[in-house]
């Protein structure tokens, strides 16, 4: 509106040369824009910087008036801060280093000339002083909202990197976890339970039962019945630790540390029975769980340097993962300890001696139920 006003008003020789200028730096303004929604930012980017630099530097020569238009090559060189990438940095160097150094000339060196009305003059230079301010101060809300965005950003960002790792680690150990990116990666985290209840869980018969169907069908049924599991460990307080093929594995005690034995037992046992009445409506009684339960000391954490996934070991892991691989299915067998704080609440069977591999020959009871 400006130049417009100039072209109006002033007495100029060469007004089409003017005309032509504001109409050519229009259009290619306008196709920036245009660019800057597509898929063509780059050149979006050199349209704009070029033709914001070739319209200031046509302004200044055809008017041959100090009207303050150089000024505006300063807020280029703030705008410019904004508009490359990290990686970029050697071109927004060189083109700062251009914004700057023909401000530095139209300002110092170049001698202007004075061919429009003096009236005219000073009224257009209190103009552009004033759109001047008016275009830092553009920046300026720009810029904060800019930076409003960014922050609100990264908090959603961290609000879900804190949901998956409270999704994935235990309560109790993600204080440890924070430290894993800073710490010395060859150092144990590890926590130590005294007693805890682990779960071994695993469907009988399920390799004839997964030829009768798709992989994609297969992963879907897996999906949906562990998504129910999921569920009941979630509304029991019962930790998950991880799921392998047809296996689910999780463990009482780790979490809630409040929880006595005969708690963490009993619990166990309720789980398991939760766990059986659920896949059996889950698969309309096609397949039946098997479910081995030992309770005792356990170490849980995160070992290794790549790829960290919570996980537990001990002998009562190994005695209930062997104690799954003995039970037939529908079965739920516990060891002693299991036993001994749950049986005010629940029927086991008579003690029985399985020879477990790896292990020996051990005692065990199956769980039948609510007394």
């Amino acid at each position: 509106m400006q130049s417009i006003k100039l072209v109006w008003q002033a007495e100029l020789i060469d007004i089409q040369a003017q005309v032509i200028s504001l109409l050519l730096h229009l259009m290619c303004f306008m196709s920036a824009s245009f660019l800057a929604y597509s898929t063509h930012r780059t050149l979006s980017r050199v349209l704009l910087i070029g033709g914001f630099i070739s319209f200031l530097c046509t302004a200044i020569l055809l008017w041959q008036a100090d009207l303050h238009i150089q000024y505006f090559f300063i807020v280029g060189l703030f705008v410019c801060l904004f508009l490359f990438e990290d990686s970029e940095r050697i071109a927004m160097w060189v083109t700062l280093c251009i914004l700057g150094g023909l401000f530095l000339y139209f300002q110092i060196i170049h001698d202007f000339t004075t061919p429009i009305n003096a009236e005219f003059t000073d009224d257009i230079a209190t103009v552009n002083a004033i759109v001047l301010v008016l275009s830092f101060l553009v920046c300026g809300f720009w810029v904060k909202r800019q930076l409003t965005h960014q922050n609100t950003t990264t908090k959603q960002e961290l609000i879900h990197t804190k949901k998956v790792v409270e999704a994935i680690i235990p309560m109790n150990m993600q204080a440890n976890i924070s430290h894993i990116a800073n710490r010395d990666k060859s150092a144990l985290n590890v926590v130590e339970h005294n007693y805890c209840a682990v779960l071994f869980v695993d469907f009988a018969g399920f390799t004839p039962f997964s030829l009768s169907m798709s992989d994609a069908e297969l992963v879907s049924f897996l999906h949906r019945v562990y998504c129910e599991f999921d569920d009941i460990a979630s509304q029991l307080d019962v930790t998950k630790i991880k799921t392998n093929g047809d296996q689910y594995i999780a463990a009482i005690g780790i979490e809630n540390t409040k929880l006595n034995a005969y708690n963490i037992s009993q619990l166990a046992c309720y789980f398991s029975l939760q766990l059986q009445s659920t896949f059996a409506k889950a698969c309309d009684n096609k397949l039946r769980l098997k479910i081995g339960i030992a309770s005792g000391n356990v170490l849980c954490g995160i070992i290794g340097k790549l790829r960290p996934a919570f996980d537990l070991w001990g002998n009562s892991v190994n005695l209930s993962s062997r104690l799954e691989s003995s039970a037939k299915g529908g079965e739920i067998r516990v060891c002693p300890q299991t036993m001994l704080y749950s049986k005010q609440h629940y029927a086991f069977s008579e003690e029985q001696k399985v020879e477990l591999k790896g292990i020996g020959n051990v005692t065990s009871y199956k769980l039948l139920g609510h007394k």
